[in-house]
């Protein structure tokens, strides 16, 4: 049996990867863990030792970088300020009974979610969590059983004394500005904002274009349909790139995404260039994208991104066929028990379908044929139109947030 921990902005997880045969131990370990621990004060101090030095390993450029870029996309709420690592000086100085005072509030059973991956039988598994876990009161009841419950939502409704986390997203193409039913909506964001930090890790120079959207749960073909539309975009985009700097280095990528960590749906695009001729490679880039914006692809551009895509799902599912795979892990496998779990805490919180290999290679297949040139080129207006409109549009229609990092003088 082995056991380990990890956090981010929205999630604790515990995970104990076990024999079968050994699941009320493990299921008896993890409500300990969970909800009643011991908090002893050598091991408190041994945690708080182990965090802090973890602390200083992860402080490299790239940790910097992307706490510099999440932090400016996120300067709307909350997240900017609470990285999962937290701050040192707090870690430092908390004492034990504010570490189980903050346990006690937070670490609930309404506020959790188990999930179990293995070859055990259902209805046996029901009973040995009901054993383990029955004795926990809630703190606030909700409606209904915990069977009936859609708790793996990243939405659920807040507990109380929680404020939810809103976002200011830049509206997506299709929707009419109404703030019913977006999770998450603070406002629609009519704004380009712009962040500049030095970093003396860094040589070279980076402009991330970021833009935040709401997360769209993809469980049918038509959502997965849209879903494979933007990552052909993405795709042809990067072909179209390789294609136009074919002699050199590409100075530019582009993402697109679901953050189930962050709780929202990402479109970068991000710039390398040295700090001498930032403005000539910038310039470059966004001559390229906004060409691409206004102009679109032709068919076998389209074929191309669409057969790389496909081939690559695959290609997966014929060496994993038993693998586990969400429309978030669109390319990757998911082998074992744990990585299964890992696959299910980033698809369910997005509200997204999680399906075997071999099936999502298929359902992949048949929603590729309702993508038309039409489509694919609408889909790239709507993901690059935030990065400056068009062409002909100028740039009223630049939305979203510009992390610039560049290094110290």
């Amino acid at each position: 049996m082995t056991s380990n921990a990890c956090t981010d902005f929205n999630h604790t997880v515990y995970h104990i990867s076990m024999d079968s045969q050994h699941m009320s131990r493990g299921l008896e370990a993890l409500a300990d863990i969970g909800f009643t621990p011991a908090f002893r004060a050598e091991r408190v101090e041994k945690e708080r030792a182990a965090v802090l030095s973890e602390a200083q390993m992860v402080n490299d450029c790239t940790y910097r970088l992307q706490t510099q870029i999440i932090g400016a996309v996120h300067s709307d709420n909350r997240i900017h300020t609470r990285f999962p690592i937290g701050l040192e000086a707090q870690i430092a100085k908390w004492s034990v009974e504010q570490l189980r005072s903050f346990h006690r509030k937070w670490y609930v059973p309404e506020n959790a979610t188990l999930y179990i991956i293995g070859d055990v039988d259902e209805e046996g598994v029901r009973a040995e969590v009901e054993q383990a876990f029955g004795g926990f009161s809630r703190v606030n009841k909700a409606e209904g059983g915990p069977w009936d419950m859609d708790a793996t939502s990243l939405f659920r409704p807040a507990i109380e004394g929680r404020q939810p986390i809103l976002h200011s997203y830049v509206q997506p193409s299709g929707f009419d500005g109404n703030l019913f039913g977006v999770p998450g909506l603070k406002e629609w964001s009519r704004d380009l904002n712009v962040s500049i930090s030095q970093n003396e890790l860094m040589q070279g120079m980076q402009v991330c274009w970021a833009a935040k959207m709401p997360l769209l749960a993809a469980r049918t073909t038509e959502d997965l349909a849209a879903w494979l539309c933007t990552r052909l975009v993405v795709e042809a985009v990067r072909l179209r790139l390789q294609a136009r700097w074919r002699a050199g280095a590409v100075p530019c990528q582009l993402h697109s995404y679901d953050s189930y960590r962050e709780g929202v749906a990402l479109t970068s695009l991000t710039m390398m260039t040295e700090p001498n001729r930032w403005r000539d490679t910038c310039e470059e880039v966004m001559q390229e994208v906004l060409a691409i914006s206004s102009y679109g692809f032709g068919q076998e551009e389209l074929e191309l991104a669409r057969r790389m895509s496909l081939d690559r799902v695959e290609e997966v599912a014929r060496a994993q066929p038993w693998a586990l795979m969400g429309t978030l892990y669109g390319y990757d496998a998911a082998g074992t028990s744990r990585e299964v779990v890992d696959a299910l805490i980033a698809s369910s919180p997005c509200g997204h379908l999680l399906t075997d290999a071999c099936s999502f290679s298929a359902a992949l297949k048949k929603a590729s044929e309702e993508i038309d040139l039409a489509k694919l080129n609408a889909t790239t207006r709507s993901l690059l139109g935030h990065f400056g409109g068009s062409v002909g549009g100028g740039p009223e229609g630049a939305r979203g947030t510009i992390a610039v990092t560049c290094p110290s003088a």
